[in-house]
């Protein structure tokens, strides 16, 4: 159950802003660093740091949950350079590098209306926009659907989930705009062994991804195609 409702919110945080994204001004400012809390069934702290319009992101993520009297941690990087995400376990000091479909098409296609296509796709997971609030002083639009994002310029500042009576919450407690990011923080540390995709997710893992996720990126592949045609 934790494993579902964390693959389900930490997709749906990232939903908007990867099908909202140019290749090389993916955000409205140059560069940022956004920390997150964590609450709810999952608990933990988060840092967002980006640069170059978001073409290099990296996401730190230190969370916790407990359940029937058992407490599991989790401990997360993920480093992007355009389409090229490395997600790394920093305690086993591994790490598997994947290819994002989406961000490989809006390379290729620098004239698609962004905007357009992220709102398809917001509708497509069935969010329906229901008006505006702030937070750290930035008016977001509030969709809702089987929980909140509240996205500023293609940036979610808040998400929710409830699956089946579960619910966690991220959000936005310090956003630091216009600031040097070290370029470190979008390295990969020289210890980690990082696997490619098809080397490591053809087995378990992915026939543990629960059914909502698996029927989330079923309709974004579908929408994306029929949005090529």
């Amino acid at each position: 159950m934790y494993r579902i409702n964390f693959v389900i919110l930490v997709f749906l945080m990232s939903a908007v802003t990867i099908l909202s994204q140019n290749h090389f001004k993916k955000y409205p400012i140059k560069s940022g660093i956004i920390h997150y809390k964590w609450e709810g069934f999952i608990k933990g702290t988060q840092i967002t740091y980006f640069d170059d319009y978001g073409y290099y992101e990296a996401t730190y993520q230190d969370t916790k949950s407990t359940m029937m009297g058992f407490t599991t941690e989790s401990k997360t990087i993920t480093i992007m350079k355009g389409a090229e995400q490395v997600t790394i376990n920093p305690e086993t000091k591994t790490g598997v590098r994947t290819i994002n479909p989406y961000l490989e098409s809006f390379e290729d296609n620098p004239n698609k209306n962004y905007e357009d296509v992220s709102k398809k796709m917001i509708k497509s997971l069935g969010y329906e926009k229901t008006g505006k609030g702030e937070i750290l002083g930035k008016t977001c639009e509030i969709f809702k659907g089987m929980g909140e994002i509240w996205i500023w310029n293609g940036i979610s500042l808040k998400t929710t989930t409830d699956n089946m009576g579960i619910e966690a919450t991220v959000t936005a407690t310090e956003f630091i705009p216009e600031v040097n990011i070290p370029k470190e923080k979008f390295e990969i540390p020289s210890d980690v062994q990082v696997s490619d995709e098809d080397e490591t997710m053809n087995g378990s893992d992915e026939e543990e991804m629960p059914e909502e996720a698996k029927d989330i990126m079923k309709n974004l592949k579908n929408m994306f195609k029929s949005d090529e045609d």
